[in-house]
């Protein structure tokens, strides 16, 4: 069952409010951090907002590296759940695994939202 202050924050994303509604979303979660970014098909992102510190830190990791699962994310248009980023293989994201240690990442959960336009 979700919770009636979930439901708000849900509700929200789908209006312009969005920005107050992510920031909202992370106690209720249960997350250290929270971000959103966009992407082209090229590959280049930009974050939108970000919960700030762990987020950023990892949000730019994964620009600058091209790997992660953002990036394969938005290459695949699929969810990508890391729950344990520990326990990924090293040659799956061999730079980020590493660097990623360092900021203290213990899991990413990756959604793409793709808006298509045309006939």
């Amino acid at each position: 069952m979700i919770s009636d202050r979930m439901a708000e924050i849900l509700r929200r994303l789908q209006t312009n409010d969005w920005s107050d509604a992510v920031a909202d979303a992370a106690e209720p979660l249960g997350v250290d951090g929270i971000s959103v970014s966009a992407g082209s098909g090229t590959g280049v992102t930009e974050i939108l907002w970000s919960s700030g510190g762990i987020s950023d830190g990892f949000e730019d990791l994964q620009a600058t590296l091209g790997q992660g699962p953002g990036p394969d994310s938005l290459a695949a248009g699929t969810a990508v759940r890391v729950p344990d980023l520990t326990r990924v293989l090293e040659d799956r994201w061999p730079a980020l695994v590493t660097e990623a240690s360092v900021l203290s990442v213990g899991a990413v959960f990756e959604g793409p939202r793709v808006f298509r336009t045309g006939f």
